[in-house]
């Protein structure tokens, strides 16, 4: 089961289907609970799952991500939120990690680019000298 229709799961089960009630719970509009859920299927933001773990305190946040265990969790809402830091603290770890990686590639495509530049240079200048051999090639023809 994707994710999508485990958000629904939550709908149908807490929520007896109503898409606008689940929005208003976890404070988003009914066009995103919409997308998720409807015919479009786009996969939820960072920001949806954490309102979803925030708001509903005995959500399984592990089977909302994973689809492993059950719906709902009866523990405390401490374990919840220590969930939450820990996924938080991993989407954090990539995000920086993507940050430090988009950095590399620019800085690799502008040094590319710079070599682009260069190379346009250059031929500009060697089809200048073939431009100038030719035309001393053509005077000494024409001075036979």
């Amino acid at each position: 089961m994707n994710i999508n229709k485990r958000i629904e799961e939550i709908i149908n089960t807490l929520f007896n289907g109503k898409k606008s009630h689940f929005a208003n719970k976890i404070g988003v509009s009914p066009t995103v609970v919409e997308n998720i859920v409807g015919t479009r299927q786009g996969k939820p933001s960072f920001g949806v799952l954490e309102k979803i773990a925030f708001a509903i305190e005995n959500i399984n946040t592990h089977w909302l991500l994973t689809g492993t265990g059950t719906m709902i969790r009866k523990e405390k809402k401490e374990t919840i939120n220590n969930e939450y830091v820990e996924i938080k603290d991993v989407y954090s770890y990539k995000i920086d990690s993507l940050k430090k990686e988009l950095v590399s590639v620019s800085d690799l495509l502008e040094s590319k680019q710079e070599t682009i530049e260069t190379q346009k240079e250059l031929i500009k200048k060697l089809k200048e000298e073939i431009k100038r051999q030719n035309a001393q090639i053509e005077s000494l023809n024409c001075g036979k």
